[in-house]
């Protein structure tokens, strides 16, 4: 999971157990699917955009756009 790459196993066991005790067992399994839809639309979300721009996850190094060249006007001459 990109988003959370350093979490393992005993912090979602310990997250888990909070949120059975914040949220109750009976609201537990919506809430989760809740949060599940809300991640996937954002994911969605940014992918979009940044396939909208041409972007890659793979790209690590986002560089500015190059600079066009000056262009000759009329009144120059």
């Amino acid at each position: 999971m990109p988003f959370l790459p350093d979490i393992g196993m005993g912090e979602l066991l310990l997250i888990g157990i909070v949120a059975l005790f914040i949220v109750g067992p009976e609201r537990l399994p919506v809430v989760m699917e809740k949060l599940g839809i809300a991640f996937a639309n954002l994911r969605h979300f940014v992918q979009g955009m940044t396939s909208g721009w041409g972007l890659t996850e793979s790209d690590e190094n986002m560089t500015a756009m190059p600079k066009k060249k000056p262009t000759k006007s009329t009144s120059d001459e």
